[in-house]
């Protein structure tokens, strides 16, 4: 059974490179290229919408902030006035927004890495897409010239002359008279 798996493995390996020699490179490059593209889109999204989270974050600490100031003033009026009772009831209403905004600061922390690991990674992809496009770009240079003229290029440097033959027999023949 395990033999017939890795057969049938093998035979659909082989069935898709065959496929892929057979499809146009130029355009598998740049569908390669399309990918590539809406993954940055996909990672700008997600960075943009991490950065709107943390000034939204940051926005509610300032208002937690001015809230317990005003509850601050509160408590001090009710001090004033020795009124427990309100005292305590506002002693609980700070209580809860010092808890609120320790976690508000504790979110905004791992945002922050968060938003900074997104930054890095779009720009990192970017970069790629960059090169990318600029791999396509050669491609489609090398594509354009005719083929007779790539074909000369890659003979005329796959050819070896008599004289570099004779420049590397000189060559030896000093390395091994001279040891």
């Amino acid at each position: 059974m395990a033999l017939i798996t890795r057969l049938s493995r093998l035979v659909r390996a082989d069935m898709h490179a065959v496929l892929d020699r057979i499809e146009e490179p130029d355009v598998l490059l740049q569908q390669a290229v399309r990918e590539m593209e809406d993954e940055v889109a996909a990672d700008a999204q997600r960075h943009k919408a991490a950065a709107r989270q943390r000034e939204d974050l940051r926005t509610r600490i300032v208002e937690f902030d001015s809230a317990l100031a005003r509850i601050g003033e509160e408590l001090d009026l009710c001090f004033e006035a020795s009124n427990e009772t309100l005292a305590r009831t506002l002693l609980r209403r700070r209580l809860e927004g010092e808890r609120l905004r320790k976690q508000c600061v504790q979110q905004l922390a791992s945002l922050d890495a968060r938003v900074d690991e997104l930054a890095r990674s779009l720009e990192d992809r970017r970069q790629r897409l960059e090169a990318m496009r600029q791999k396509a770009a050669l491609f489609e240079v090398d594509a354009s010239r005719p083929s007779a003229e790539r074909g000369a290029w890659q003979a005329e440097s796959a050819e070896i002359s008599d004289a570099d033959v004779e420049l590397a027999w000189l060559r030896e023949k000093q390395q091994r008279g001279g040891a």
